[in-house]
């Protein structure tokens, strides 16, 4: 398999996606990039809302609903590679009203990131520094 390299949006800020094999020639490689999750508050609860991806996860606080959004990212992702040999399948957008309340909430959030390489099929998610990956849209600080 070539590498292939997917792009959401315009300029440096835009979103992206590498999917290659790794020089082993049995494992691949994905890497996710400037993504950016709304987190808004769901009862009791958190949830983060993938923007460029239609993929999301809750938590307790801002801070579970990131990491359950991270590793359940991993997780969606090794599947698709595992079944259908591609992340294709992962990257499509969330719907419009989704990203109609993203921009609603464009001036009262805070950006983070979130660096990743996953690694499919036998092997087990590995983090090495590849680019930024993960932008949270959420409040600034936690409520009390």
């Amino acid at each position: 398999m070539a590498t292939k390299k997917y792009k959401y949006g315009r300029g440096k800020n835009a979103a992206k996606a590498v999917h290659t094999d790794l020089p082993d020639g049995e494992h691949q490689a994905v890497g996710i990039g400037n993504l950016h999750v709304l987190i808004v508050p769901d009862g009791n609860f958190w949830f983060a809302q993938g923007i460029e991806i239609d993929y999301a996860a809750q938590g307790s606080t801002i801070d579970e609903a990131k990491k359950n959004f991270e590793d359940g990212l991993v997780l969606t992702i090794e599947q698709n590679l595992n079944v259908y040999q591609t992340i294709e399948g992962i990257l499509t957008p969330a719907p419009a009203y989704i990203q109609l309340e993203a921009l609603k909430l464009k001036g009262s959030v805070q950006s983070y990131g979130q660096v990743s390489l996953h690694h499919a099929m036998t092997e087990k998610q590995v983090a090495f520094p590849f680019y930024d990956t993960i932008n949270f849209l959420g409040p600034k600080e936690e409520a009390a």
